[in-house]
């Protein structure tokens, strides 16, 4: 798994340095790079993380992301924010707007639900 992951961010740092040459910096297209980079180092390095879902969340309204994206996006702000000694009501609006978005998905499964549960976010249950 380690191996996985290890080369998923060696791809997604390449993709990111193309694209530093061929995209101007808030091109909306970058915004799937930057949320695979943050979500494959979010339990590894949640300070890099954080930065990186920051720099993704600017690009989020300009992508015009599905909701999936988006939950995704929110949940990794969520879990690099505990991980990373962050502001904790921060971590959980963003876990709550995830579960949110992933309810507004339609998929409401205690698996997909299971990173911030893990996380004890989604405690007392969001609005």
């Amino acid at each position: 798994m380690l191996g996985e992951l290890a080369a998923a961010e060696q791809h997604v740092r390449r993709a990111i340095a193309l694209q530093d040459k061929a995209l101007d910096a808030d091109d909306p297209r970058r915004f799937e790079a930057l949320l695979c980079l943050a979500l494959v180092l979010r339990e590894r390095e949640p300070a890099e993380a954080l930065a990186v879902a920051e720099r993704a969340l600017t690009l989020l309204p300009a992508a015009h992301p599905g909701l999936e994206p988006a939950a995704e996006l929110h949940e990794t702000l969520a879990i690099a924010r505990v991980r990373s000694g962050g502001d904790r009501s921060q971590a959980r609006a963003s876990a709550c707007l995830s579960d949110q978005l992933r309810r507004q998905a339609g998929d409401a499964s205690p698996a997909s639900r299971k990173p911030l549960a893990a996380s004890k976010l989604l405690t007392p249950p969001c609005p």
